[in-house]
């Protein structure tokens, strides 16, 4: 059975887990983790491509003729200080692996293992992807996975498989179910541009960029409310304002930075059109301009019926129990897994690695921890459902 194939094999991924734990990069700068997976790639006789998507490492294991499965993981870590004292903890000051993708670049290299031993007709595709996290410098404004599939990662593939540990969900269980399960979402700024006066003296010489912008997140409000059917989900929020300089002058400059969220690309797209007619012409009634510009963005995580259904039976048959297969409601979070997920049939999955509820901290946290005994549990999931979907 492969699930004890992939605990035999447990400490090779426990190894790698710790090493990358200890050493996180930043997205775009994945070096060392991009030179270390593709070692173990090419000591498995693999010819592994570097330098995708900048530090993207992507390596064909090929067996026959037959279908091509692309097997995912990310390997960015986050600007974010570690707190857990482990042993293995981040020496880079203020850069961890808060998210666990060090863990998922550590299952893939074991699926990569256990693949090597398996006997298939086709190709698996092993994709290490860089700037899961954000689209840091890139100059097209390109998350990795989005830069991946730019670059043609996905040309030729048939079906794609992601997985993600949760350190809030019980160990020994996973969720893997069909339709949208992360978000459509978008970081963006609102720059308001009025005209400077005196605002004792002469307000009325000026263009109030302040009014303007109380009167843009007053009215962004009603998008979701008044555009967004009560079936469907959205969010608009504002979470930055900057403007001013004395509080006697009336503003000629308010920046606002926010974010969007919808759980349909066609609603995402409903408050994108939104966002910036509000922003745009509350602005000129006013007797300004506004400028609405998306600095980040993400598509909806969608898992195809097809792949959901080969997926969460090799889940059940792992886990050992239907109970053990859990459904939880979609999460307003994002995931650039979306961009490949967009392309051709695919499931991402989620793999509970709570370690007790009084000590699990969720993702991002800078104490987040996880379980690592079920990394064997999502090593043998990745490899035997890139197996079963061949089969298909």
């Amino acid at each position: 059975m492969i699930l004890e194939k992939a605990k035999s094999i447990q400490s090779y991924i426990l190894e790698h887990r710790r090493h990358f734990h200890a050493h996180p990069e930043l997205g775009y700068k994945e070096f060392q983790t991009a030179e270390r997976v593709a070692a173990e790639l090419s000591a498995l006789g693999l010819e592994p491509r570097t330098g995708v998507a900048v530090t993207g490492v992507v390596a064909d294991m090929v067996k026959g003729e037959g279908p091509t499965i692309a097997l995912r993981a990310d390997m960015d870590a986050l600007p974010i200080q570690e707190q857990t004292s482990l042993p293995f903890q981040s020496t880079v000051p203020n850069i961890s692996h808060a998210c666990g993708h060090d863990a998922h670049t550590a299952m893939l290299l074991g699926a990569a293992q256990l693949l090597h031993q398996e006997d298939f007709q086709g190709t698996i595709r092993f994709i290490f992807q860089p700037a899961e996290e954000n689209n840091y410098d890139d100059p097209d404004r390109y998350s990795g996975g989005e830069r991946m599939v730019k670059e043609q990662v996905m040309d030729g593939v048939d079906y794609a498989v992601a997985l993600h540990q949760v350190p809030m969900m019980p160990s020994g269980v996973m969720s893997v179910q069909e339709g949208p399960i992360m978000a459509a979402a978008d970081i963006f700024t609102i720059e308001i541009h009025g005209k400077a006066s005196h605002g004792g003296l002469s307000p009325e010489m000026g263009v109030d960029a302040i009014v303007i912008a109380a009167q843009v997140i007053s009215q962004l409000q009603t998008i979701v409310t008044r555009n967004i059917s009560p079936t469907e989900a959205a969010v608009v929020s504002i979470g930055t304002i900057n403007g001013g300089f004395a509080p006697n002058v009336v503003a000629d400059k308010v920046v606002l930075e926010g974010t969007s969220r919808a759980l349909s690309q066609a609603t995402m797209q409903v408050l994108r059109d939104r966002i910036s007619a509000i922003a745009k012409q509350t602005a000129e009634m006013y007797g300004g301009t506004a400028i609405y510009d998306i600095t980040q963005h993400y598509d909806v995580t969608e898992n195809h019926p097809e792949a959901v259904k080969v997926g969460a039976e090799v889940a059940v048959g792992l886990l050992g129990s239907a109970e053990r297969l859990i459904r939880i409601p979609p999460t307003m979070g994002a995931e650039d897994f979306s961009f490949m997920a967009q392309q051709v049939p695919s499931v991402f999955g989620l793999l509970g690695s709570m370690i007790a509820p009084e000590v699990s901290h969720s993702l991002h946290h800078p104490a987040m921890t996880l379980n690592e005994e079920v990394l064997p549990l999502g090593t043998a999931w990745l490899a035997e459902t890139a197996l079963a979907l061949m089969k298909k």
